[in-house]
């Protein structure tokens, strides 16, 4: 047997596990396995995460001290295998967890939020949209919505020159999220707007899916920082948890209804705080951070984040120019 610790454990992943009431102490059976993380289907349906050293903190994920290299692909653990929770151990295979030492992990939404300079969050917003050091970061072929950046921060669709249609995602997915900048205040509109984006994409979660949980939930921060109640955003929220049932994975489910409810990972929600708070080196510690994150996801959740602190601030934004007309 392997044995390896919970370092962290997010505060729904803590909630799942003590309601596990099974008498033989089954936990539920193994979903997925990759490299970096192993996803347990509980017995109730639900989703749990054992992830490797160093990954983000979520509110269904426990980081463990499991090292890189293989992972838990080394452990050899198949889909379908059961798992066990007992004495505060999750037992997999010959693998191990220790869970009595782990930090619980909160989100950010549950603390105080630094109150947002509307009048230069525009600007910084549009300063990282347009930086050269985000294009660079992007990584592999599917690019998601990097090359997209720049054009979510003009005042609308119409004031920005075309982008270019470079491969089918883009072209796809370009017409879809220019609707939705004009009713970026209207969280109703552009909910109902934006479910034809669930699913549609590159990535273990597909990169329509990773902008709209920033969206939905920078839009949370956005309101909180400012005092406004986010009890209506749920249900506004609706539309794009209604497609995500039968239009996406069980993956991107569980990262959607967790945004539904103003909650992501842990970096993403760094870099929100950071820009709320205006701190120009936390913008681009935190942003650098995120678009390392996953072959496209960190990227895309960044493309979330700006339209959704753009709409719930209602900033208008705008797209800086160099001499050559292209984007900076």
């Amino acid at each position: 047997m392997q044995r390896i610790w919970a370092t962290s454990i997010g505060y729904a992943a803590r909630e799942r596990l003590q309601g596990n009431e099974n008498d033989l102490g089954v936990l539920g059976k193994v979903h997925s396995v990759f490299r970096r993380a192993m996803n347990i289907e509980t017995e109730n349906g639900r989703l749990l995460s054992l992830s490797c050293a160093g990954t983000p903190n979520f509110p269904s994920n426990m980081v463990t001290s499991l090292a890189g290299g293989d992972g838990f692909l080394a452990m050899g653990i198949a889909g379908g295998a059961l798992a066990y929770c007992r004495d505060g151990t999750i037992v997999v295979g010959g693998l191990v967890c220790d869970m009595r030492r782990a930090v619980v992990f909160y989100p950010a939404t549950r603390g105080a939020l630094p109150a947002p300079n509307r009048g230069s969050l525009g600007g910084q917003l549009t300063e990282v949209a347009t930086a050269n050091w985000v294009g660079e970061s992007a990584k592999g072929e599917s690019l998601g919505f990097a090359s997209l950046l720049p054009y979510l921060v003009a005042k609308a669709p119409s004031e920005a020159p075309a982008p270019p249609l470079a491969d089918i995602f883009v072209k796809t997915a370009w017409p879809l999220v220019a609707r939705l900048i004009p009713v970026l205040g209207e969280p109703e509109k552009f909910a109902e707007m934006g479910a034809a984006l669930v699913g549609l994409g590159p990535g273990l979660t597909p990169a329509g899916d990773d902008l709209l949980a920033g969206l939905m939930a920078s839009y949370h921060f956005g309101y909180l920082a400012t005092g406004r109640g986010v009890a209506p955003l749920l249900e506004c929220f609706r539309p794009i948890l209604q497609r995500a049932e039968v239009a996406t994975n069980g993956l991107s489910r569980e990262m959607l209804h967790f945004a539904a409810r103003g909650e992501m990972n842990e970096v993403a929600e760094q870099v929100v705080v950071a820009f709320l708070g205006g701190d120009a080196h936390a913008q681009r510690e935190s942003t650098e951070r995120l678009v390392e994150y996953g072959a496209s996801s960190g990227l895309d959740q960044l493309a979330g984040i700006i339209l959704g602190l753009r709409g719930s601030l209602e900033l208008g934004c705008f797209l800086v120019e160099s001499e050559g007309g292209q984007a900076k």
